[in-house]
């Protein structure tokens, strides 16, 4: 079928959607802090798996032209310019959430520690 609109997403934004909420996850306030340091890793290690695999997938496709756009569902050098705006978008609110989460670290090990002295 010519010009068949895909009703599917991308499963690399997909990927990246979830990994958003896992960062959210750990940005809850309500979550108890060790938790929230361990959605810090997931996130983390999450990243770095996406850009050794479906990053390292997508630059392979490029060069495979309009054979790579049919593998993958999508024009290869558009997909990694969304996948490279969002993922600056996520850093940006990871780095802005770990100055607030040291801080947030930090004045609960006071606290424990002023109980404890």
């Amino acid at each position: 079928m010519k010009n068949k609109v895909s009703t599917l997403i991308n499963r690399d934004l997909s990927w990246l959607s979830f990994n958003a909420r896992v960062l959210q996850e750990a940005e809850d306030e309500s979550v108890p802090l060790i938790e929230r340091l361990r959605f810090l890793g997931i996130f983390s290690n999450n990243r770095d798996e996406f850009f050794k695999v479906r990053v390292a997938t997508i630059r392979r496709m490029m060069k495979f032209g309009k054979r790579g756009r049919e593998i993958i569902g999508a024009d290869p050098a558009q997909l990694l310019e969304q996948v490279q705006q969002i993922v600056i978008k996520q850093q940006k609110n990871l780095t802005n959430y770990s100055v607030r989460f040291c801080w947030s670290w930090k004045r609960k090990i006071y606290s424990l520690l002023a109980t404890k002295n």
